[in-house]
């Protein structure tokens, strides 16, 4: 190749790099310059004060403070019972961590105070925690074998095979003062505190869903693996395929915020769509921009409004 070509494809591939990345600022944390214990991140999450919280499953709990001081708690060196972790969920300055074979655990980090539940010394179901949400002064547990209300040091369980539940327990919100919905790997219900209610009848889905969120019009939007996202109507009682475009994706995480719609995807990358108008959408992979893996399991927008991105390869974190 003489000199000239190389110049032109020098400049071209330069053009192509500057365009993908002209719209956000891209940032690496990985264990190669950082802290971070682990690559592999399944969890983040923040507080009021700036403190960013890391699940890695591997190696512990990681903190970065707002003047990016690390502070790394696993199990020898804290009170943590397993540096496998799952999720995580913040409630004031308590942060209860889902660890994947040890339960669950709640986190005073003000006052570096610990509290281990598991299926020994409590009525949690299972020790394995798939996801928590945190309202009104009660954490909602989901769990591979049922579900858990604790309040206070009071416990609600329902464990797979009590009424309608399911085993695997992937998402819970609260959709109102007296309803949650709980979605399990295969069925997607509404929990009234008397009633389990199967709103996912009739919705023919050849793949397991994977989690939940609320749109801004309070409809409910659904993941799942291989089948993109299906949203429901809850006053008509209906279901619709959210987009067509990406109605074979595989859905890890999920954020809303304001008309953005961020998707983590399992081995596709990380997908924004703008809920107004879902032509207008950006597809971001490790092969056309800074993205350390196409695995995205965690997204959180921080109050400084960067966008956190969790992968098997380390963090992303994106000025957009």
């Amino acid at each position: 190749m003489n000199t000239g070509i190389r110049y032109k494809l020098l400049i071209y591939l330069c053009f192509i790099f500057v365009n993908l990345h002209s719209q956000s600022e891209w940032r690496i944390i990985d264990t190669a310059n950082s802290p971070l214990p682990n690559k592999w991140v399944r969890s983040i999450t923040g507080d009021s004060v700036g403190n960013i919280w890391i699940g890695t499953y591997g190696n512990g709990l990681a903190k970065i403070d707002a003047n990016n001081k690390w502070t790394i708690y696993d199990v020898f060196n804290s009170m943590l019972r397993d540096d496998y972790i799952n999720t995580l969920s913040l409630d004031g300055e308590i942060l209860w961590i889902g660890c994947a074979y040890e339960g669950l655990q709640k986190f005073n980090y003000k006052e570096d105070k610990w509290v281990s539940y598991n299926i020994d010394n409590s009525e949690l179901p299972f020790n394995t925690i798939n996801c928590l949400y945190v309202a009104d002064n009660e954490v909602y547990i989901g769990t591979e074998s049922g579900m858990a209300i604790l309040s206070g040091d009071k416990w609600k369980v329902y464990k797979a095979g009590d009424k309608d539940i399911n085993s695997s327990i992937v998402s819970i919100l609260k959709v109102s003062n007296d309803s949650i919905l709980v979605v399990s790997s295969d069925k997607v219900e509404l929990y009234n505190g008397k009633r389990w209610i199967n709103i996912s009848k009739g919705l023919k889905v050849n793949s397991s869903f994977s989690m939940a969120i609320i749109n801004n019009n309070g409809e409910l939007l659904i993941g799942t693996f291989g089948n993109g996202i299906y949203k429901y109507n809850f006053n008509r009682k209906r279901w619709d395929v959210f987009d067509e475009s990406i109605k074979d994706e595989m859905v890890l995480s999920m954020l809303l915020y304001e008309d953005n719609l961020y998707i983590g995807t399992n081995g596709n990358g990380f997908l924004v769509v703008n809920m107004k108008d879902k032509e207008n959408k950006k597809r971001y992979s490790k092969e056309n921009s800074l993205l350390l893996d196409n695995w995205v399991f965690s997204i959180y927008r921080d109050i400084s409004g960067r966008i956190w991105l969790g992968t098997t390869k380390g963090i992303n974190v994106i000025k957009m």
